[in-house]
């Protein structure tokens, strides 16, 4: 699955919208001499305008679904869809050197707010500090997705022992948001979470070394008796977002967001091929030619979001700059991949 969106006015509150299907394709591309699946592929492009009629966004998706057929069509299973990947592939077991590294990450992360970014300062090849989410539980799941909404944090917030000193990371007014959480006077004090009730809370480790909240004890990915969850489709593509918002400041305006994924397909070849019609964005990146999208995210996976500046140009009087992003895990796998636009103030 693969699309991008373009960005062209603001969404303001109070604004109302009228969605437009621009066009639409479903064709059946199962294989001629037979499949024990049934393939389609289906396109669709599409408009939003605001109650003002101005254009406010357009988009445009690709993907392909593909159903079991079976012996007796009158007996369908409830679930007809093919699973979107595989899920037998073994979750990273976190060492006390990954933890390590997770916490440098967290801690180099940069988030430039009010401080302008201008575009004639902007150079190809720079890249914006990266991003991380997770590992990720199934409480972050349903945080990401349904807390973002009560405008609570996306993930627990796993920091080192101790970085809870006064007035929380950064002060009071530190990049948390969460005011004084108070000492930790332990020197070998158990990790912490950081709740919005600004209350640090320790955390435990799973059978896979991550980090999880005593109301987590009951889930069936931590006892072991389930499998992991899978991303769903835009899930690691909203991770990104952080990545340009912190490099871009507040005078940055996002004008384009691209993203992809793939079903897990273990030993398959790169998807999206230099000679394919949408080669990889990932070719764009001199260190990154030899690797490509190869997996699907799923619970368990440390998510490190990277960017890359491929171009930078003036368009339509806008002074604008590409960059390549993309997911990788720990272990340097690729769960998504993707571009961005980013509109920048000049001097």
């Amino acid at each position: 699955m693969d699309h991008i969106n373009y960005y062209y006015a603001p969404i303001r509150v109070g604004d109302s919208f009228r969605v437009v299907v621009d066009h639409h394709e479903f064709k059946d591309i199962t294989p001629a001499e037979g499949s024990n699946t049934r393939t389609f592929y289906l396109m669709g492009r599409g408009s939003m305008y605001n109650q003002r009629g101005e254009l406010v966004m357009r988009c445009e998706k690709r993907a392909q679904d593909a159903y079991w057929n079976f012996a007796d069509p009158s007996k369908p299973k409830p679930n007809c869809e093919m699973p979107m990947g595989s899920s037998s592939r073994p979750v990273h077991q976190y060492t006390d050197e990954d933890w390590e590294r997770i916490w440098d990450l967290y801690e180099s992360e940069y988030n430039r707010g009010s401080e302008i970014l201008y575009w004639d300062d902007v150079n190809i090849g720079d890249e914006p500090a990266p991003t991380i989410e997770g590992p990720m539980t199934t409480m972050d799941f349903i945080r990401f997705d349904a807390m973002r909404i009560l405008k609570q944090p996306t993930i627990h917030q796993v920091r080192r022992p101790g970085s809870f000193g006064p007035g929380g990371p950064g002060g009071a007014e530190g990049p948390e948001g969460l005011g004084d959480l108070g000492p930790v006077k332990q020197k070998d004090a158990k990790p912490q979470a950081a709740p919005p009730s600004g209350n640090p809370v320790p955390m435990e480790k799973d059978r896979f070394g991550i980090y999880h909240s005593g109301q987590e004890e009951g889930f069936t990915d931590r006892n072991g008796s389930a499998e992991m969850p899978h991303f769903h489709n835009t899930l690691a593509r909203n991770m990104t977002v952080r990545t340009f918002v912190n490099w871009m400041g507040d005078a940055g305006t996002l004008r384009a967001l691209a993203w992809r994924i793939i079903v897990e397909v273990p030993g398959a070849p790169n998807p999206f091929p230099a000679d394919s019609d949408r080669p990889s964005y990932l070719l764009k990146v001199p260190y990154m030619k030899d690797k490509y999208l190869n997996l699907k995210g799923k619970g368990g996976d440390l998510v490190i979001c990277r960017a890359y500046v491929t171009d930078k140009y003036i368009c339509n009087g806008q002074a604008l700059v590409d960059l390549t992003c993309w997911c990788e895990t720990i272990d340097g796998d690729i769960i998504g991949e993707g571009m961005a636009t980013v509109e920048l103030p000049r001097k």
